[in-house]
C-alpha cells in the first residue's frame, strides 16, 4: 500500500475543510460546528488551513485532516513552545488506507523538526500512544452544591456582595486586566489581546467578570456545569464567589490547576467530593526544557527538599540523560554524562514525571519522589 500524500491545506480549502470536519464529527454546520465550538482556531483571520495536515483522494476530496496549533507558554519565566493537536478527522471511506497514520506521522515529524517542546490532545489513550502521547498532567476537581453551602461554609461570614457579568467582546480594558492577572501566575498559556475573547469562548463557554461595588475583583469561565480559569485579586473572595455563584446558578464543578494551593486546601475542606484527576494526553519532545521549567514553577509555590537523581530517558524525539537536582530549595535540570540512577522509556518517563501516579516512583528516593508529578496543566480554554 502506497503512503498517502500529506500536505498543508490552503486558503482555497477553507470552506471545504470546515465542511469536512463538521461531517466527520457529526456537526450540522449550524448550531454545532467547529467555527462556533472553537472560534479561536477556525476564524479566517487565524488561518486554520496553515495548521492542518490533510490528505485527499484521487478526486481531490478530503480523506483526513490533523490540526496542529502553535501556542507559547510562560513557565517560571521561561518561554516553552507548545503545539496542540485537534480536529483529528478521517473520512469513513479512508479506513484502512493509511491516511490517518500518514497525517499524524507528518504532524509529529514537523513538531520535532520545528523545535516544539511539548504537545497535547484529547482522545483515546492507546490510539494516540503510538505517537508518544500519555494521559498526564494534574488538575483538581470539586463539586459544589447546596449542601456545601448549607453545611460546609455556613460558619464563614459573608463579607462581599458580588455581581457577575458576562464579558463583552468590545471591553478591551477588562480583557487587558484579565490577561494581567494571568501573567502573575507561575505558568500560563500566552493570549494576545486580539484573540483573548475567542479563547475565553472556547467550547461554547461564557467568560464572566466579577465585580464588587462596581470594581473588578475577579473573573472566571463557565462551561456547561463547570467553572474554571478563576482569577481573583485576593484569595479572600473565593468563599463568597463559590457561595454566591451556587445560589445564583445552582450546582456546578470547579476545576483548579495545581498551583492554586490555598484554594485547593479550602475546597478540599468545604466542597463535596474533591478529586485529583489527570489532564489531557501529553507528549514531551524536550524533557530538559519542559522539566526544568515546570520544576522551577513547582518550587515557586511548594518547598522542595534537597536531593538529586539522574535519569536516562529514551524519549520520543531521542535520548536525554538528565540530572534533576534541588540544592538549598533551588531546582535545576541539566543534561549530564553521569551514570543514570533510572532508565526509562518515553511512556514510563511521561507517567513518572507528569502522571497523577506511577508505580515507578517507588524506585526513587523518598526525597526525589516528592518532587513529582510536575504540574503540567492546560486550562480548558487553551485546549484544542
Amino acid at each position: 500500500m502506497n503512503t498517502p500524500e500529506i500536505k498543508k491545506a490552503t486558503a482555497a480549502d477553507y470552506e471545504e475543510l470546515i465542511d469536512f470536519l463538521n461531517m466527520v464529527f457529526g456537526f450540522n454546520g449550524q448550531e454545532n460546528d467547529f467555527l462556533k465550538l472553537l472560534p479561536k482556531l477556525y476564524r479566517t483571520q487565524y488561518a486554520p488551513w496553515e495548521s492542518n495536515y490533510t490528505g485527499k483522494d484521487e478526486n481531490g476530496r478530503f480523506m483526513c485532516a490533523v490540526g496542529a496549533y502553535d501556542e507559547e507558554y510562560s513557565v517560571a519565566g521561561e518561554t516553552i513552545r507548545f503545539r496542540g493537536i485537534g480536529n483529528v478527522a478521517a473520512h469513513p471511506r479512508s479506513k484502512g488506507k493509511g491516511y490517518m497514520r500518514a497525517a499524524m506521522d507528518a504532524t509529529m515529524a514537523d513538531m520535532i523538526k520545528d523545535g516544539v517542546d511539548f504537545s497535547a490532545l484529547g482522545g483515546l489513550r492507546h490510539r494516540y500512544g503510538y505517537w508518544g502521547f500519555e494521559v498526564s498532567g494534574v488538575r483538581y476537581r470539586f463539586y459544589i452544591n447546596s449542601d456545601c453551602i448549607k453545611h460546609g461554609v455556613k460558619h464563614i461570614e459573608e463579607t462581599h456582595v458580588l455581581t457577575f457579568e458576562p464579558l463583552k467582546p468590545e471591553d478591551a480594558e477588562a480583557i487587558a486586566w484579565m490577561n494581567g492577572l494571568r501573567e502573575q501566575l507561575p505558568f500560563y498559556c500566552k493570549r494576545s489581546a486580539e484573540r483573548t475573547y475567542d479563547v475565553l469562548c472556547s467550547w461554547k463557554s461564557t467568560p464572566y467578570v466579577v465585580y464588587e461595588n462596581g470594581t473588578r475583583v475577579g473573573c472566571f469561565i463557565q462551561s456547561g456545569g463547570t467553572v474554571h480559569d478563576i482569577q481573583l485579586v485576593d484569595d479572600d473572595y473565593l468563599c463568597d464567589l463559590i457561595r454566591q455563584w451556587q445560589k445564583a446558578k445552582g450546582d456546578y464543578t470547579v476545576i483548579l490547576p495545581p498551583y492554586r494551593t490555598a484554594w485547593i486546601d479550602f475546597l478540599t475542606r468545604y466542597s463535596c467530593g474533591p478529586e485529583v484527576i489527570s489532564g489531557e494526553s501529553y507528549t514531551v519532545f524536550s524533557y530538559e526544557r519542559v522539566c526544568r521549567a515546570f520544576l522551577a514553577a513547582k518550587a515557586s509555590y511548594e518547598a522542595l527538599a534537597d536531593g538529586e537523581v539522574t535519569m536516562l530517558i529514551h524519549g520520543f524525539a531521542g535520548d536525554e540523560r538528565l540530572n534533576f537536582r534541588v540544592h538549598n530549595g533551588v531546582p535545576a535540570v541539566t543534561a549530564t554524562d553521569k551514570e543514570a540512577d533510572l532508565e526509562l522509556t518515553h511512556k514510563e518517563a511521561m507517567m513518572l514525571i507528569f502522571g497523577v501516579f506511577s508505580p515507578l516512583r517507588t524506585k526513587l528516593g523518598a526525597v526525589e519522589r516528592s518532587w513529582f508529578p510536575l504540574p503540567l496543566h492546560t486550562d480548558n480554554a487553551d485546549e484544542v
